[in-house]
């Protein structure tokens, strides 16, 4: 994932925000590229894809990293294919 700013940061601001995204994201690999005036934020997160007759037989994607989506994968999936998948 990459963040680009278009205003020039500074070093105290580009400290600031790496510790931010680093906490958003859940993540300790942070970059910040100067000449690009972004970041790059590397993080390995879990997804399920579903297609059935819920989804109207197309895919769907749910990132498990997602409160959200993680609650509706639990809503959907039994703990038989939760333990099945790993999780």
């Amino acid at each position: 994932m990459r963040y680009f700013f278009e205003n020039k940061l500074t070093v105290e601001t580009a400290v600031e925000k790496t510790a931010l995204l680093k906490e958003i994201n859940k993540t300790n690999e942070v970059a910040f590229e100067p000449k690009r005036n972004s970041f790059n934020v590397k993080k390995i997160t879990t997804y399920v894809a579903v297609m059935d007759k819920t989804s109207s037989n197309k895919w769907r994607f749910l990132n498990l990293d997602f409160t959200l989506h993680f609650q509706i994968f639990k809503s959907f999936f039994g703990e038989s294919i939760q333990k099945e998948l790993g999780l």
